[in-house]
């Protein structure tokens, strides 16, 4: 065990490189250990080169990381739309706070400020869609995924009328011609 204390600067910049890509929150609790105490570690005592036994060291660690992590974390659901940016989210939960403050005390200086988060609320999330719009239509040749993933997520909208979508095509077209 004293030869993996003795580890090359070299070794150990590689390797932490790799380590740190692997997500250790994702390292289960439950059947980490278990792989981990099952696997032959009295090889670690033939060693006696501190590179070697700590390649050895390593290798088994990736074997654990790859058969104990999951390979892709799933999607969660989003709770608002892609265009809100931090600020908008901010003000839609000071605004359902002061709501519930105005709905308990029944105060008109609360509501008028509620109506005010309201209208701000509004016009920002009105300019954040075009400015979403826009960049979508403006990455169209250089990323065709976000594109996309704006068009589907249009798709799975009731808001998006038939006749919009047929003057979006002829846009589209005209923006893929150019």
């Amino acid at each position: 065990m004293a030869a993996i204390l003795m580890l090359s600067v070299v070794m150990l910049e590689t390797k932490l490189t790799i380590a740190a890509k692997v997500p250790l929150m994702l390292f289960p609790s439950t059947t980490a250990p278990v792989y981990c105490g099952d696997m032959d570690w009295a090889a670690l005592d033939g060693f006696h080169d501190a590179n070697e036994a700590c390649e050895f060291f390593y290798n088994k660690l990736y074997n654990a990381f790859d058969t104990c992590v999951p390979k892709y974390v799933r999607a969660t659901k989003r709770k608002y739309p892609p265009w809100f940016n931090s600020a908008i989210i901010k003000l839609i939960k000071r605004k359902e706070k002061i709501h519930r403050s105005y709905r308990r005390n029944n105060d008109p200086k609360t509501y008028q400020t509620f109506r005010e988060l309201r209208s701000k609320i509004k016009i920002d999330s009105d300019e954040a869609y075009k400015i979403y719009v826009r960049q979508a239509e403006n990455g169209i040749q250089r990323d065709s995924n976000k594109f996309w993933g704006f068009l589907n997520s249009k798709r799975k909208s009731t808001n998006l009328s038939n006749r919009s979508l047929i003057n979006f095509k002829k846009r589209l077209k005209y923006l893929l011609n150019n």
